[in-house]
Formats: structure tokens, C-alpha cells, sequence
């Protein structure tokens, strides 16, 4: 189930992880999801920060249950799509 939080933004990073080929149960470090860095500035041209979006967009991934942090080192796993039911 997801909550409000989730936004278009949070979608776009979902989607992105899927483009790089993830699939449910794999582990990837931020600085993967930082390879996501110029499709999502494609999609979004008007925030010059996204690596700090992937980052807020990760923890409301994980808020949602669609992923989870293995440490405090930028490590995660995908447990989940979020259309994807628990």
C-alpha cells in the first residue's frame, strides 16, 4: 500500500530503477541510482538538484515498503515495485 507521499517524482525514480534493470530481491548503491541523474533532469529541467530528489525519493521508497537501506552507506535492496502488491 502507498500513502500520499508518493508523487510524480517518486514514480520517475521507480521507473528509472526499473530501466537500469533491477528486479525484485537486488541490491544497488546510491551512486547506481545517481547513473538515473540525466533522464531524470530530461524529465524534470527545472530542478538543478536531482541528486538530491533521488536521494528524498528513495526514503519515500522506502517508507512505501519498495526498498529498504542496508546500512548508512548507501547500500539497498528492492523488495518490491510500488504497484506491486505486499
Amino acid at each position: 500500500m502507498t500513502d500520499a507521499s508518493v508523487t510524480t517524482w517518486t514514480r520517475d525514480v521507480e521507473d528509472a530503477l526499473r530501466a537500469m534493470g533491477l528486479e525484485v530481491g537486488d541490491e544497488f548503491k546510491l551512486i547506481d541510482a545517481y547513473r538515473c541523474v540525466p533522464l531524470l533532469s530530461k524529465l524534470h529541467p527545472n530542478n538543478s538538484n536531482v541528486e538530491a530528489k533521488i536521494r528524498q525519493q528513495l526514503q519515500v521508497l522506502n517508507h512505501n515498503g519498495v526498498l529498504r537501506f542496508l546500512d548508512n552507506n548507501g547500500n539497498y535492496q528492492l523488495l518490491r515495485w510500488l504497484n506491486q502488491e505486499e
